[in-house]
């Protein structure tokens, strides 16, 4: 299937604009995977609330449930369920010129299992509002991250141990449903559909260099990094070092921030999708990569 990837912009698809030069692909749909967290409407690009302008607005920072089929509604709501952050939202035009909408989020917020009863989750996956959960999509595409107990059996250095680990593929992609507005504006929405922060444009998705699966680069290090996510809100800190599928840097993120974005708030770019936090570092998933290996879009 030949693919061509653009980002949503105002509710109008616009073509994307990287670093380097435009990503456009030839290939066949397929997604890797991150972390999400239980825990107890999206954002327009004006002051305007979606209520006013009779839609759901979704985009970067906005929440998501995803029910694990015995946890029913209380007052329209997925109480108890896992919760998750949005990232950017884009098209996919295939090569019979069809459009499929999809909004990036992390791996595990769209295949995870419940701890206890070993539920997998239902395939359905909602905006948390104020007035109730909202359908935002089905068919997400991602594969859980947790290594085997082959692949682990398999490592034969700290290095593997480490690429094995924190370097696999954490992402997500999710196709949107008829009736709900995406926005590449960033703004972190909480499940209440309060909004905390106030809204940057995203103008394209940052093209770096593709690494080796054991390759460390300190080129991005000191460099700016701002994120978004439903549980914490905006926070920013500095890049470290980045690895294939990693960016590492000093910026706060939370259980139920993953999935959600992490941007460049000088050139606004997107960088990548929250991963996961480890005291005071935190890990994106580089959004180029995730695009490059989903749509078989060719580095550079």
């Amino acid at each position: 299937m030949s693919a061509r990837w653009n980002l949503t912009k105002d509710g109008v698809v616009d073509d994307m604009t990287v670093s380097k030069k435009s990503l456009a692909a030839v290939a066949a749909l397929s997604v890797a995977a991150g972390g999400f967290a239980p825990i107890a409407a999206a954002a327009p690009d004006r002051a305007t609330e979606p209520a006013q302008q009779g839609a759901i607005v979704v985009g970067p920072g906005s929440p998501l449930r995803m029910p694990f089929p015995s946890n029913h509604k209380v007052e329209g709501r997925h109480v108890g369920n896992p919760m998750c952050s949005l990232a950017v939202p884009g098209t996919v035009v295939d090569q019979n010129g069809q459009s499929h909408r999809v909004i990036m989020t992390a791996g595990p917020c769209l295949k995870a299992e419940d701890p206890e009863t070993k539920e997998q989750l239902t395939g359905k996956y909602f905006i948390p509002t104020g007035q109730g959960d909202v359908l935002l999509g089905q068919d997400g595409l991602a594969t859980d991250v947790v290594p085997s107990e082959e692949e682990f059996a398999g490592v034969t250095s700290p290095a593997e141990l480490f690429n094995l680990m924190f370097n696999s593929g954490d992402y997500g992609f999710i196709e949107v449903s008829d009736g709900i507005r995406t926005t590449s504006s960033s703004q972190s929405v909480d499940e209440f559909g309060q909004v905390h922060g106030e809204p940057v444009q995203i103008v394209g998705i940052q093209d770096r260099r593709t690494l080796a699966p054991l390759e460390i680069s300190f080129d991005n290090a000191g460099q700016p990094v701002c994120t978004d996510g439903s549980r914490t809100g905006r926070g920013c800190g500095f890049q470290l070092f980045r690895v294939r599928n990693g960016i590492w840097a000093l910026a706060p993120i939370d259980h139920g921030d993953s999935g959600g974005l992490a941007f460049d708030p000088e050139t606004r770019e997107a960088i990548g999708i929250n991963s996961m936090g480890l005291g005071p570092l935190s890990r994106f998933q580089p959004a180029d990569v995730a695009l490059e290996e989903a749509y078989g879009i060719p580095d550079g």
